[in-house]
């Protein structure tokens, strides 16, 4: 997030990425307060809703760094409410996607808004 804020200046659309609260542990209490707000399951760390490269929006569930894990070792990290949501928003026409790690999360934004390497 700190990355986006700081190229907010030449892509001010970077000011509407917004991060979901679903992950942490909670209390019962508060569990049900977010359920009753309409927290939902599976939905994504990372959303982005401004159109580019043909999509709706860019939408990326953020796993920590999964170094030297096997592909099918790293796909298990992703629950199935997770996966359904992501299938569902690809469906949709969003571009979807789990990144592993900030270097992966901050690549696929870096991509999706077209930000040139020497802007870094």
């Amino acid at each position: 997030m700190a990355m986006c804020a700081k190229h907010v200046g030449t892509h001010p659309e970077l000011k509407w990425l917004f991060h979901v609260p679903n992950g942490g542990a909670r209390d019962l209490r508060e569990a049900g307060k977010f359920k009753a707000l309409g927290l939902k399951r599976g939905v994504s760390d990372l959303i982005l809703l401004v159109p580019r490269r043909g999509y709706h929006g860019l939408i990326i569930e953020m796993k920590h760094e999964a170094t030297g894990l096997s592909q099918t070792a790293r796909e298990g990290l992703v629950s199935k409410e997770q996966k359904e949501f992501l299938t569902f928003e690809t469906e949709q026409g969003y571009c979807c996607g789990v990144a592993y790690g900030f270097e992966e999360g901050w690549g696929a934004i870096r991509w999706y808004m077209d930000i040139p390497m020497e802007e870094l």
